[in-house]
């Protein structure tokens, strides 16, 4: 019925015909004369009931009217992340090849790795700054949000190790843990330690400054209040490398948005941004992991094989 109301060519019928009957009723009232009129009230009533109800429509389609407007500009908005996205993506592939190419040439010709052409760490930063972008987009109104990846770090320590190797925000201020190595069973660590620890694959999302005050852990009481209303939504994505008997976190991305910056009002429609827009990145981070752990991947040494 709603459908069959919204219609522009119904809308424009039926504020006419009010229109119309309202006109009639005031002409038959003629010069409202109640005494001799014996119709009158009756008159009077059916006027008041048109004039009421043509003002409830003109409130309806009014708001209608307003809703199709946002409507029409969260798609907007929609539109041109989804085409961020892409950008984003595409970038970061080519970008990508083509130093990952210079790599293996210097190995064919040199036989050196040279990480400092391309790594993992440097496909971070660019995709770090592709979701910011993308989220400025989606947003169209605030630029302050947050977005940094903490990596599990390959080593012969059971890959116990995480750092931050990556991060981007407005101001490109950097996190007092960018770069620095936390150990996995870290009792006492960060939340995203605690993530890791669970190692599982769902995402998070946080909703409010008190709960996320209470959520995230801070280096000293100061710190603790200074930044007391500095975070408004946190999602946390985890990147999963899927293995037999289950899936191993090699990675987490997580976006903060400060002070009163949001990437939507309500948990449900975070998530469906997140599906959108945002998993591809986190599968996009799993395929750079995995291209910078072949460019240095070693044989392993079986040893001299015996003579029989």
């Amino acid at each position: 019925m709603r459908n069959f109301l919204n219609k522009p060519a119904v809308k424009n019928i039926l504020l006419s015909i009010w229109v119309i009957i309202i006109g009639g009723i005031c002409s038959a009232l003629g010069s409202w004369d109640y005494k001799n009129d014996t119709l009158f009230y009756i008159k009077v009533v059916l006027l008041i009931s048109f004039v009421i109800s043509y003002v409830c429509m003109l409130a309806y389609y009014a708001t209608q009217e307003v809703n199709s407007h946002k409507m029409i500009s969260v798609f907007k908005h929609q539109n041109k992340a989804f085409e961020e996205a892409m950008i984003g993506i595409i970038s970061i592939c080519e970008q990508s090849a083509q130093n990952v190419n210079k790599i293996i040439h210097e190995v064919i010709d040199e036989g050196k790795i040279n990480l400092n052409i391309w790594s993992f760490d440097v496909g971070c930063r660019l995709i770090c700054e592709k979701i910011y972008n993308l989220l400025c987009s989606l947003n169209g109104e605030s630029k302050d949000f947050g977005i940094c990846y903490v990596r599990r770090e390959e080593s012969i320590d059971e890959e116990q190790i995480i750092y931050m190797n990556a991060f981007f925000n407005q101001n490109m201020s950097e996190p007092t843990i960018n770069k620095k190595r936390r150990r996995i069973d870290d009792k006492n660590g960060y939340h995203d330690v605690e993530l890791f620890q669970k190692n599982k694959s769902d995402i998070e999302i946080v909703l409010g400054k008190e709960n996320i005050h209470q959520l995230f852990a801070f280096e000293s009481n100061e710190s603790r209040r200074k930044n007391k209303d500095k975070y408004n939504q946190y999602i946390a994505i985890p990147v999963i490398c899927s293995k037999e008997g289950g899936g191993k976190m090699v990675g987490l991305l997580e976006i903060v948005c400060l002070n009163d910056a949001e990437i939507a009002e309500t948990e449900s429609e975070i998530k469906e941004i997140v599906s959108k827009y945002l998993i591809p990145f986190a599968y996009l981070l799993l395929l750079l992991h995995k291209l910078e752990k072949a460019i240095i991947a070693q044989p392993r040494v079986i040893g001299d094989l015996k003579d029989e």
